[in-house]
């Protein structure tokens, strides 16, 4: 619920704030952004698995995002394009985390549907 609600929060603010970005930032603020979302979707799968919790979370948040940002920052010191391996890397990650919530929606939807003859 928290992190949903954090999500629209974000999208809400990053729609009406008028805020723009450097160019050499645009790397960055991808990964930040595809890393964010990669977490707070894996903390709604472990929510709705009962596995959540708050500390993992923010390790795994904060981890990502660290990594992410390094494997960038080492790519364009060696002139290698590596933001590629982490937006595929990170891609996969959370195309798999909408997979399990879209499998716990359709169980849920089964659950609940009454079936008349």
């Amino acid at each position: 619920m928290w992190p949903m609600a954090g999500l629209l929060i974000g999208l809400i603010l990053g729609v009406f704030a008028q805020i723009t970005v450097p160019v050499f930032l645009t790397k960055y603020i991808t990964v930040i952004i595809l890393v964010g979302l990669d977490s707070i979707f894996k903390g709604v799968v472990d929510n709705k698995e009962n596995k959540f919790r708050i500390m993992s979370f923010v390790e795994m948040f904060l981890f990502n995002i660290i990594l992410g940002l390094f494997l960038v920052y080492l790519g364009e010191k060696l002139s290698i394009d590596l933001s590629i391996a982490v937006y595929v890397v990170f891609g996969i990650r959370l195309f798999n985390n909408f997979s399990e919530i879209r499998k716990y929606l359709l169980k849920f939807k089964k659950k609940n549907v009454i079936i008349e003859k």
